[in-house]
Parts: structure tokens; sequence; C-alpha cells
């Protein structure tokens, strides 16, 4: 009996090595940015944005003025955790820039989850307008869906 009760507690033990070893599946969310209005140092940009996802990764904004923000709600290489998603806003702040999207509906599920930036002063694209994509990777190609080709 004894030895059956060891065999059992080895058994739990690899078990448990096992599972906390297996990859963790990524928990992806929808996101619902409706009509989101930016501001930067307080300042209202021109545009409107919109997205309806069902798996959520990143967020990408281009700002002439400013350079490339890439935005997601979990920790990627290179980013910093400088703010939140909070309901309808999107709020942070990286490199002295105060950041702050407004939509129309919330934005993710989650009432209140941490904003990962990580900016790109030096990013530029021929445009004078604020550019709005989204995707699955935090590196080039970046996907600006239905604005310019990659």
């Amino acid at each position: 009996m004894r030895e059956i009760r060891q065999l059992l507690s080895i058994c739990l033990i690899l078990g448990s090595i096992v599972a906390s070893a297996a990859p963790q599946q990524e928990h992806l969310q929808p996101i619902h940015l409706s009509k989101g209005q930016i501001s930067i140092n307080g300042q209202a940009l021109a545009g409107s944005f919109s997205v309806f996802k069902t798996d959520f990764k990143f967020l990408y904004f281009y700002v002439p003025s400013q350079g490339l923000f890439i935005i997601s709600n979990t920790q990627f290489t290179g980013a910093i955790e400088a703010g939140n998603f909070e309901r309808r806003q999107l709020r942070f702040s990286v490199a002295g820039i105060d950041f702050k999207l407004l939509s129309s509906s919330t934005i993710l599920e989650t009432t209140s989850q941490p904003a990962w930036v990580r900016f790109d002063p030096n990013f530029k694209l021929n445009l004078q307008s604020i550019m709005f994509g989204y995707g699955d990777r935090d590196s080039m190609p970046y996907d600006w869906p239905n604005q310019i080709g990659n």
C-alpha cells in the first residue's frame, strides 16, 4: 500500500510539472472600437477610427507629427505598460506624449486592462494624416486595412 501511495505521489508531481511546462494558450478577446476620437496632449485630432474583431492583438496608430504607436493589452517585446483600456477609453503616456482615444462603445470586454505600448518616433510614412491599423504582429509589415498598400 505504501508503494502505491508513493507511486501516485510521483505521478501527481510529474503531471503538475508537465502541465506547467505546456505552452499557455493565448486568451484572445474581442475589440469593439467605434468612432474613436484621438487627442494628443489635450488637442483633438481629425479622424474617426473603428474596428470590430473577435481576436484583438495589436492596434497601430501613425501620427505624422509624433511617430508610430503599437498598442496591446498584453505585454510584448519592447513595450512598456504606459496606461490602460478603461471602458470607452484608451489612455497612455509615453515619451512626454499623452494619448487618449475615446470610443462610442466599450473597447474591450473586461472593464479595465493595461495598455502596453511601443513607441517609434522615427517611423515615417509619406502621409499627413493619421493612419490606423490592427493586426496579429508587433513588427512590420503593419496591417493598415482599407488605407494604404503594404
